[in-house]
């Protein structure tokens, strides 16, 4: 008796086993653990790839040079974004150090720069023109050993000024690659001119 109902049951998962086994390995339908492991690198990538794109669009940058009436040693840096609505178009916010002999200033810039349609795009240099609103403080100061009529004497001479001012930007440039040189105005307020070589990282 007893082999017998253990016969039967030999048979029974003989034939019961493959059969769910064989459903498993056939089901059309991904398995929740693989819908997972699929969502997760193509969420990864997505992110990857938006982070990539805003890096292209933000470029931090040197600049330094001469300015002219008054003479100064300048310096600066700027963050260009874009390029935005065409383009052609990029926004460029700055701030820079300018220092001389009487003279010194510290200016923030906010400039549109756009490339020239007319200047080919496979030539060495790009150019480009723009212009942009210009803050600025300037700080003059001047100290002299002034004689005193009459005497032997001289008297100390000691003059301070600080102002702030705001102009208009005037600029024209020219690009190549990340490298750019640039001659930029400032009109009214601090005014200046300026001749500068920049970088973009």
């Amino acid at each position: 008796m007893h082999i017998r109902y253990l016969s039967a049951a030999l048979v029974f998962a003989a034939l019961v086993v493959p059969h769910q086994a064989g459903a498993q390995q056939t089901s059309p339908f991904p398995s929740s653990t693989a819908v997972r492991e699929s969502a997760a690198p193509s969420a990864a990538q997505q992110v990857t790839a938006d982070a990539a794109a805003a890096a292209r669009r933000f470029h931090a940058g040197i600049r330094g040079g001469v300015g002219l009436d008054p003479v100064l040693i300048e310096i600066g840096g700027h963050v260009t974004m874009g390029p935005i609505f065409t383009d052609k178009l990029t926004f460029r916010p700055g701030i820079g150090l300018g220092a001389g002999e009487v003279t010194t200033t510290l200016g923030f810039n906010l400039d549109l720069l756009y490339g020239l349609p007319w200047s080919a795009q496979s030539a060495t240099w790009g150019l480009y023109a723009g212009g942009g609103a210009n803050f600025a403080l300037s700080h003059e100061a001047f100290q002299a050993d002034v004689p005193v009529e009459g005497t032997d004497s001289t008297d100390r001479f000691d003059f301070s000024d600080t102002e702030f001012q705001n102009g208009l930007n005037l600029i024209f440039g020219a690009r190549r690659g990340r490298m750019f040189t640039e001659v930029n105005a400032t009109a009214w307020g601090a005014h200046n001119v300026r001749l500068l070589i920049g970088y973009d990282f």
